[in-house]
């Protein structure tokens, strides 16, 4: 969900400015700071009349198990279309 006078964070910037020129410029909606994330992935994805959310989650635990954080889960449950969650193909470790 993009507010008026927003512009596109430097870290999203770079990372679309590294797609290959011969794919399409994804059109990108992100939300106000303020906005709750599940909330803003819902009312984007019917705003725009989604067939398909996908969303990412990068936590698992010790034992492989898949675990979901709270704005998949509730994505999970309230969208009016499917839902793919993808998981990363492995997790970093913290730089604490």
């Amino acid at each position: 969900m993009l507010n008026p006078g927003d512009t596109t964070p430097p870290a999203l910037a770079a990372q679309l400015a590294d797609l290959p020129a011969s794919l399409a410029p994804p059109t990108v909606a992100f939300r106000a700071e303020q906005a709750e994330p599940s909330d803003a992935i819902l009312d984007e994805a019917e705003a725009v009349h989604a067939t398909l959310v996908v969303v990412g989650a990068r936590k698992r635990s010790s034992q492989g198990t898949f675990v979901m954080g709270t704005t998949t889960q509730r994505v999970l449950l309230d969208a009016a279309v499917p839902v793919l969650v993808v998981k990363a193909a492995y997790d970093l470790p913290d730089a604490n």
